[in-house]
């Protein structure tokens, strides 16, 4: 999803945007990436609510897995195809 705001304070612009393809994204791990994969004991919390991002309003019913991913990595994304502008 992208949302580009108009320039003049009229409606923005909110496109679905599929970027998503196995034959095209390049992602490159760097050498410290996979040591700085970590699995362990994690909580989810929503401090801040936002009303163009509202995520505070799913409750959270039970925590499955943790994961914390860290070090050098980057992915290049071709063009995307828009699949819905709203």
């Amino acid at each position: 999803m992208r949302i580009i705001p108009s320039p003049e304070g009229g409606d923005p612009l909110i496109q679905l945007i599929e970027l998503i393809s196995s034959n095209t994204n390049n992602f490159v791990a760097g050498d410290d990436y996979w040591p700085n994969q970590i699995r362990g004991v994690g909580s989810v919390s929503f401090p801040a609510q936002s009303g163009f991002d509202p995520w505070h309003k799913l409750p959270v019913i039970r925590m499955i897995d943790a994961f914390y991913s860290g070090g050098t990595s980057w992915s290049d994304l071709p063009y995307g195809k828009v699949l819905k502008t709203y």
